[in-house]
């Protein structure tokens, strides 16, 4: 993850995690996780200054929010996980107290 929030040319940061295997440097197994963080890092890079100054709610599977969440505060942005479902129901719960 460290890779994509400090390499802007994500491009470069693929070939390295193909070459890296290619070489030996990088497990088969640990493949999808570098690449995952790689694509992570990236995104966060390209939106944290935008959301600096605010509040990031993730709302998402656990282990995906998860990886999102540790780039978003090596970035400095403020951020808290919610589960989908919590969500849904909090939404739902909402929506039935509206309705008195």
């Amino acid at each position: 993850m460290e890779k994509g929030l400090n390499q802007p040319a994500l491009l470069s940061g693929l070939f390295s995690a193909r070459a890296a295997r290619v070489l030996g440097a990088l497990a088969a197994t640990s493949v999808s996780d570098y690449l995952s963080g790689l694509l992570i890092g990236a995104e966060v890079a390209t939106f944290s200054e935008r959301y600096r100054a605010s509040r990031v709610v993730l709302v998402g599977e656990h282990s995906l929010s998860v990886r999102y969440q540790q780039a978003m505060a090596a970035r400095g942005l403020a951020v808290s996980r919610c589960s989908g479902e919590a969500a849904f129901l909090s939404g739902i719960a909402r929506m039935i107290d509206g309705q008195d």
